[in-house]
């Protein structure tokens, strides 16, 4: 299965595939020379594969926005890193905000 995604004004085909890619050595992996993200899809989590997606967008972004000139690989998957990570925590944080605000709600209603 595929899907069209629009990046920053240019549209990239992200393939989600059956097999693990790299001999099951990796889980995603970006071409931006071909403007395509693979992505394994069976046999990970839903949590896996979110955040396996969320990492290669980045990876596609920073390749758009021109900024993966400006670092090496490994700066790069660093960054792709720290921001899968950030956004992570932020839905975290977002879940006790919504368990806490339909707490308020429950107590107001006695």
């Amino acid at each position: 299965m595929e899907c069209q995604i629009n990046i920053m004004g240019t549209e990239w085909t992200v393939m989600f595939q059956d097999e693990p890619l790299e001999g099951g050595r990796t889980l995603g992996m970006t071409k931006a020379d071909e403007r395509k993200i693979f992505v394994t899809r069976s046999g990970v989590s839903d949590d896996l594969f979110n955040r396996t997606l969320m990492h290669e967008l980045m990876h596609a972004h920073l390749f758009m926005s021109g900024l993966n000139e400006l670092f090496d690989e490994k700066e790069c998957e660093a960054i792709c890193v720290m921001v899968e990570n950030f956004v992570k925590v932020l839905q975290l944080q977002k879940g006790v905000i919504i368990q806490k605000k339909a707490k308020k709600k429950s107590k107001k209603k006695r």
